[in-house]
Protein backbone atom coordinates (compact mmCIF):
# COMPACT_ATOMS: atom_id res chain seq x y z
CA UNK A 1 0.00 0.00 0.00
CA UNK A 2 2.83 2.26 0.36
CA UNK A 3 4.20 1.87 -2.72
CA UNK A 4 0.63 3.07 -4.45
CA UNK A 5 0.92 6.39 -6.04
CA UNK A 6 -1.03 9.22 -3.80
CA UNK A 7 -3.64 9.49 -6.93
CA UNK A 8 -4.49 5.59 -6.61
CA UNK A 9 -5.10 6.03 -3.12
CA UNK A 10 -7.56 8.91 -3.22
CA UNK A 11 -9.53 6.88 -6.38
CA UNK A 12 -9.83 3.96 -4.36
CA UNK A 13 -11.18 5.50 -1.55
CA UNK A 14 -13.16 8.09 -3.40
CA UNK A 15 -15.49 5.20 -3.98
CA UNK A 16 -16.32 4.30 -0.44
CA UNK A 17 -19.81 4.87 1.07
CA UNK A 18 -20.58 7.91 2.84
CA UNK A 19 -20.26 8.32 6.12
CA UNK A 20 -19.67 4.87 8.56
CA UNK A 21 -17.13 3.85 6.19
CA UNK A 22 -14.87 6.62 5.19
CA UNK A 23 -14.82 7.46 9.03
CA UNK A 24 -13.56 3.68 9.28
CA UNK A 25 -10.94 4.00 7.05
CA UNK A 26 -9.48 7.46 8.10
CA UNK A 27 -9.47 5.50 11.34
CA UNK A 28 -6.46 2.94 10.16
CA UNK A 29 -3.83 4.88 9.41
CA UNK A 30 -2.43 8.67 8.71
CA UNK A 31 -2.31 7.81 4.93
CA UNK A 32 -5.65 7.31 4.19
CA UNK A 33 -6.68 9.86 6.76
CA UNK A 34 -4.71 11.98 4.56
CA UNK A 35 -5.91 11.11 1.58
CA UNK A 36 -9.69 10.98 2.87
CA UNK A 37 -10.05 13.78 4.95
CA UNK A 38 -12.03 16.29 3.03
CA UNK A 39 -14.47 14.39 2.64
CA UNK A 40 -15.08 13.30 6.18
CA UNK A 41 -19.07 13.96 7.15
CA UNK A 42 -19.62 16.26 9.69
CA UNK A 43 -21.72 15.22 12.97
CA UNK A 44 -23.82 17.33 15.03
CA UNK A 45 -23.63 14.67 17.87
CA UNK A 46 -20.56 11.99 18.84
CA UNK A 47 -20.13 9.08 21.07
CA UNK A 48 -17.21 7.57 21.99
CA UNK A 49 -16.75 3.98 23.53
CA UNK A 50 -13.79 3.05 25.00
CA UNK A 51 -13.61 -0.86 24.77
CA UNK A 52 -11.51 -3.69 26.75
CA UNK A 53 -8.22 -4.72 25.37
CA UNK A 54 -9.03 -7.64 26.33
CA UNK A 55 -12.47 -8.60 24.29
CA UNK A 56 -12.78 -6.98 20.45
CA UNK A 57 -10.03 -4.92 19.78
CA UNK A 58 -9.35 -2.20 17.08
CA UNK A 59 -11.81 0.73 16.20
CA UNK A 60 -15.69 0.41 14.64
CA UNK A 61 -17.78 3.19 13.18
CA UNK A 62 -21.45 3.21 13.24
CA UNK A 63 -22.84 6.67 11.36
CA UNK A 64 -27.30 8.02 11.49
CA UNK A 65 -27.66 10.85 9.95
CA UNK A 66 -25.21 13.53 11.51
CA UNK A 67 -24.66 10.98 14.46
CA UNK A 68 -21.14 8.93 14.47
CA UNK A 69 -20.49 6.14 17.27
CA UNK A 70 -17.27 5.45 17.26
CA UNK A 71 -15.61 2.51 19.38
CA UNK A 72 -11.94 2.00 19.88
CA UNK A 73 -9.43 0.53 22.53
CA UNK A 74 -6.64 1.37 24.38
CA UNK A 75 -4.09 -0.76 22.76
CA UNK A 76 -0.89 0.92 22.18
CA UNK A 77 -0.16 -1.27 19.40
CA UNK A 78 -3.14 -0.84 17.87
CA UNK A 79 -2.72 3.02 17.67
CA UNK A 80 -6.38 3.55 17.61
CA UNK A 81 -6.32 7.05 20.17
CA UNK A 82 -3.74 8.73 18.14
CA UNK A 83 -5.41 8.07 14.95
CA UNK A 84 -8.79 9.39 17.33
CA UNK A 85 -6.97 12.82 17.91
CA UNK A 86 -6.26 13.35 14.41
CA UNK A 87 -9.80 12.75 12.67
CA UNK A 88 -11.73 14.44 15.91
CA UNK A 89 -11.08 17.80 14.53
CA UNK A 90 -12.24 16.98 10.61
CA UNK A 91 -15.63 15.47 12.31
CA UNK A 92 -16.22 17.92 14.78
CA UNK A 93 -16.44 21.36 13.71
CA UNK A 94 -20.40 21.34 13.68
CA UNK A 95 -20.67 18.96 16.97
CA UNK A 96 -23.04 20.02 19.44
CA UNK A 97 -23.07 16.88 21.40
CA UNK A 98 -19.93 14.81 22.77
CA UNK A 99 -20.76 11.18 25.11
CA UNK A 100 -18.27 8.91 25.94
CA UNK A 101 -18.70 5.59 27.45
CA UNK A 102 -16.40 3.49 29.42
CA UNK A 103 -16.77 -0.12 28.43
CA UNK A 104 -13.64 -1.20 30.01
CA UNK A 105 -13.22 -4.39 31.74
CA UNK A 106 -11.56 -6.28 34.57
CA UNK A 107 -10.37 -3.41 36.83
CA UNK A 108 -8.96 -1.46 33.36
CA UNK A 109 -9.09 2.62 33.46
CA UNK A 110 -9.07 4.85 30.95
CA UNK A 111 -5.93 5.74 30.52
CA UNK A 112 -4.73 9.70 30.56
CA UNK A 113 -3.16 9.43 26.80
CA UNK A 114 -7.10 8.33 25.54
CA UNK A 115 -8.96 11.04 27.53
CA UNK A 116 -6.42 13.25 25.90
CA UNK A 117 -6.85 12.48 22.33
CA UNK A 118 -10.43 12.51 22.84
CA UNK A 119 -10.93 16.07 24.98
CA UNK A 120 -8.17 17.68 23.07
CA UNK A 121 -9.43 16.66 19.87
CA UNK A 122 -12.54 18.48 20.39
CA UNK A 123 -11.63 21.20 21.75
CA UNK A 124 -12.48 23.62 18.86
CA UNK A 125 -15.82 22.35 18.66
CA UNK A 126 -18.98 24.03 19.48
CA UNK A 127 -19.74 21.57 22.31
CA UNK A 128 -23.33 22.60 23.87
CA UNK A 129 -23.69 19.20 25.83
CA UNK A 130 -21.33 17.04 27.01
CA UNK A 131 -21.83 13.38 29.02
CA UNK A 132 -20.02 10.65 30.61
CA UNK A 133 -21.18 7.10 31.78
CA UNK A 134 -19.58 4.79 34.13
CA UNK A 135 -16.19 6.31 33.08
CA UNK A 136 -13.31 6.35 35.98
CA UNK A 137 -11.23 9.41 35.90
CA UNK A 138 -8.67 7.56 38.40
CA UNK A 139 -6.16 7.42 35.89
CA UNK A 140 -6.31 10.49 34.46
CA UNK A 141 -4.22 13.96 35.13
CA UNK A 142 -5.63 17.04 36.56
CA UNK A 143 -4.06 19.17 33.68
CA UNK A 144 -5.84 16.69 30.88
CA UNK A 145 -9.26 16.88 32.68
CA UNK A 146 -8.57 20.81 32.45
CA UNK A 147 -9.09 19.99 28.89
CA UNK A 148 -13.16 20.61 29.50
CA UNK A 149 -12.41 24.28 30.33
CA UNK A 150 -11.76 24.81 26.90
CA UNK A 151 -16.03 23.95 26.24
CA UNK A 152 -17.16 27.43 27.48
CA UNK A 153 -20.68 27.39 26.39
CA UNK A 154 -21.98 24.21 27.59
CA UNK A 155 -25.39 24.16 28.91
CA UNK A 156 -25.95 20.38 30.03
CA UNK A 157 -23.43 18.39 31.57
CA UNK A 158 -24.18 14.77 32.46
CA UNK A 159 -21.39 12.59 34.62
CA UNK A 160 -23.59 8.73 35.38
CA UNK A 161 -21.72 6.91 37.28
CA UNK A 162 -18.48 8.46 37.48
CA UNK A 163 -15.92 8.27 39.50
CA UNK A 164 -14.03 12.04 39.27
CA UNK A 165 -13.40 14.50 42.68
CA UNK A 166 -15.95 17.43 42.89
CA UNK A 167 -12.66 19.76 42.91
CA UNK A 168 -11.54 18.75 39.92
CA UNK A 169 -15.45 18.66 38.48
CA UNK A 170 -15.76 22.08 39.49
CA UNK A 171 -12.83 23.60 38.28
CA UNK A 172 -13.21 21.44 34.83
CA UNK A 173 -16.83 23.53 34.26
CA UNK A 174 -15.51 26.88 35.62
CA UNK A 175 -15.56 28.22 31.82
CA UNK A 176 -19.06 27.27 31.25
CA UNK A 177 -20.86 28.27 34.53
CA UNK A 178 -22.37 31.01 33.38
CA UNK A 179 -24.35 29.37 30.19
CA UNK A 180 -24.81 25.75 32.27
CA UNK A 181 -28.50 24.88 32.43
CA UNK A 182 -29.04 20.91 33.48
CA UNK A 183 -26.28 19.18 35.56
CA UNK A 184 -26.71 15.38 36.56
CA UNK A 185 -23.98 13.86 38.58
CA UNK A 186 -25.33 10.38 40.00
CA UNK A 187 -24.21 7.69 42.01
CA UNK A 188 -20.87 9.62 42.99
CA UNK A 189 -19.44 9.00 46.57
CA UNK A 190 -17.30 12.32 45.61
CA UNK A 191 -19.90 14.73 45.61
CA UNK A 192 -21.28 16.46 48.61
CA UNK A 193 -22.97 20.01 49.16
CA UNK A 194 -20.08 21.65 48.15
CA UNK A 195 -21.21 21.15 44.50
CA UNK A 196 -24.72 23.05 44.72
CA UNK A 197 -22.89 25.82 47.03
CA UNK A 198 -20.79 26.60 44.16
CA UNK A 199 -23.46 26.17 41.88
CA UNK A 200 -25.64 28.26 43.48
CA UNK A 201 -23.01 31.61 43.49
CA UNK A 202 -22.18 31.10 39.56
CA UNK A 203 -24.98 28.91 37.87
CA UNK A 204 -27.68 31.99 36.48
CA UNK A 205 -29.37 29.77 34.07
CA UNK A 206 -29.82 26.59 35.78
CA UNK A 207 -33.06 25.03 35.41
CA UNK A 208 -32.29 20.98 36.61
CA UNK A 209 -29.76 19.37 38.79
CA UNK A 210 -29.27 15.76 39.64
CA UNK A 211 -27.44 14.47 42.67
CA UNK A 212 -29.06 10.83 42.57
CA UNK A 213 -27.81 8.30 44.08
CA UNK A 214 -24.66 10.85 45.52
CA UNK A 215 -24.84 9.51 49.62
CA UNK A 216 -22.85 12.81 51.08
CA UNK A 217 -25.23 15.30 50.08
CA UNK A 218 -27.72 16.46 52.40
CA UNK A 219 -30.39 18.94 52.92
CA UNK A 220 -27.87 21.67 53.11
CA UNK A 221 -27.94 21.62 49.52
CA UNK A 222 -30.79 23.27 48.97
CA UNK A 223 -29.76 26.36 51.55
CA UNK A 224 -27.42 28.17 49.12
CA UNK A 225 -29.63 27.56 45.88
CA UNK A 226 -32.50 29.20 47.92
CA UNK A 227 -31.09 31.96 48.88
CA UNK A 228 -30.03 32.64 45.26
CA UNK A 229 -33.21 32.50 43.49
CA UNK A 230 -33.67 36.25 42.83
CA UNK A 231 -30.29 35.53 41.26
CA UNK A 232 -31.48 33.22 38.94
CA UNK A 233 -33.22 33.91 35.82
CA UNK A 234 -35.63 30.77 35.66
CA UNK A 235 -38.54 30.91 37.51
CA UNK A 236 -38.39 27.09 39.00
CA UNK A 237 -35.21 25.31 39.61
CA UNK A 238 -35.36 20.96 39.90
CA UNK A 239 -33.73 19.22 42.15
CA UNK A 240 -33.48 15.41 42.10
CA UNK A 241 -32.25 14.15 45.10
CA UNK A 242 -33.16 10.69 45.36
CA UNK A 243 -31.23 8.03 47.28
CA UNK A 244 -29.34 11.00 49.22
CA UNK A 245 -29.06 12.06 52.91
CA UNK A 246 -31.34 14.82 52.03
CA UNK A 247 -34.07 14.74 54.81
CA UNK A 248 -37.37 16.84 55.00
CA UNK A 249 -36.36 17.45 58.99
CA UNK A 250 -33.01 18.61 58.00
CA UNK A 251 -34.12 20.97 55.40
CA UNK A 252 -36.64 22.48 58.21
CA UNK A 253 -33.54 22.81 60.78
CA UNK A 254 -31.92 25.20 58.28
CA UNK A 255 -34.67 27.20 57.24
CA UNK A 256 -36.02 28.06 60.66
CA UNK A 257 -31.96 28.81 61.72
CA UNK A 258 -31.15 32.38 62.10
CA UNK A 259 -28.35 31.96 59.86
CA UNK A 260 -31.28 31.78 57.10
CA UNK A 261 -33.22 34.79 57.48
CA UNK A 262 -34.74 34.48 54.22
CA UNK A 263 -36.02 30.61 55.03
CA UNK A 264 -39.20 32.09 56.60
CA UNK A 265 -40.53 33.36 52.69
CA UNK A 266 -40.22 29.92 51.64
CA UNK A 267 -43.52 28.27 51.39
CA UNK A 268 -43.34 24.06 51.50
CA UNK A 269 -45.79 21.87 49.99
CA UNK A 270 -45.43 18.21 50.40
CA UNK A 271 -46.81 16.28 47.23
CA UNK A 272 -46.39 13.72 45.41
CA UNK A 273 -45.58 13.66 41.22
CA UNK A 274 -47.30 11.07 38.91
CA UNK A 275 -44.39 10.25 36.25
CA UNK A 276 -45.97 6.98 35.39
CA UNK A 277 -45.91 6.24 39.38
CA UNK A 278 -45.98 7.94 42.31
CA UNK A 279 -42.92 9.97 42.90
CA UNK A 280 -42.33 12.00 46.61
CA UNK A 281 -41.47 15.72 46.18
CA UNK A 282 -41.15 18.82 47.87
CA UNK A 283 -42.37 22.35 46.60
CA UNK A 284 -40.82 25.48 47.82
CA UNK A 285 -42.47 28.38 46.43
CA UNK A 286 -41.73 32.19 47.13
CA UNK A 287 -43.93 35.15 46.99
CA UNK A 288 -41.30 36.89 44.18
CA UNK A 289 -42.38 34.14 41.53
CA UNK A 290 -39.66 31.48 42.76
CA UNK A 291 -39.61 27.63 43.21
CA UNK A 292 -37.31 24.63 43.38
CA UNK A 293 -39.03 21.37 43.10
CA UNK A 294 -37.34 18.37 44.78
CA UNK A 295 -37.73 15.03 44.43
CA UNK A 296 -36.26 12.99 47.42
Amino acid sequence: MDSLPEELVEGILGRLNEGQDKVAVALTCRRFLSAIHRKLPQATAICVQFSSSRGECGASVKTSRSSAFITVCQCAGHGCTQMLHCVLPLLSKEMASLSLEDELLGGERLSDGAAHALLDGCSDAPLSSLSFEHVDFTAVRPWTLALIASFDRLEEVHLLSCILPEGLLLRSLSASLSTLRVLSVTSSSLVSDKLCTALARAAPNLEEISVRGCRSVSAASLVPLLESAGRRRGQQLTLHAEETAFSCEHLARCMQSSLMPTGRHWAVTRMRMELGYAVPALLLTHPHGKAILVYD
